[in-house]
């Protein structure tokens, strides 16, 4: 993840993934993290920055590695749709279903899960 980004709310994420019971107030500038302007209560110690970014980087990887899932939600049928091809199904006529498959399986193939191997 490159610092000059805007990585702000990842290394808040970070933060309170890495320090237990964590109260933060930091400040941010154009949205860049600055650990200088970070202000941490805990009965813990605040980890290096290296940790922070360290984390934030592998948040910010799962976060853009799940883009795929959030193109998918707003164009997969609705589930009424589905409970509509569910009943009739149910009553021996697949066709609704299939037309639900079918369109489930182009929102897929339009937004393709990413190859993370």
């Amino acid at each position: 993840m490159d610092r000059s980004h805007d990585t702000f709310y990842f290394c808040i994420k970070a933060l309170e993934d890495l320090v237990p019971d964590i109260q933060i107030h930091a400040r941010s500038e154009d949205g860049h993290f600055d650990y200088s302007q970070v202000a941490v209560h805990s009965d813990h110690e605040l980890p290096t920055e290296e940790a922070i970014w360290q984390r934030a980087t592998e948040l910010h990887d799962i976060f853009t590695g799940k883009q795929y899932q959030r193109d998918r939600q707003s164009e997969y049928p609705s589930l009424a749709e589905f409970a509509d091809a569910y009943y009739w199904a149910q009553k021996g006529d697949n066709t609704k279903m299939e037309q639900y498959v079918a369109k489930c399986d182009e929102v897929r193939a339009k937004y393709p899960k990413a190859n993370t191997a």
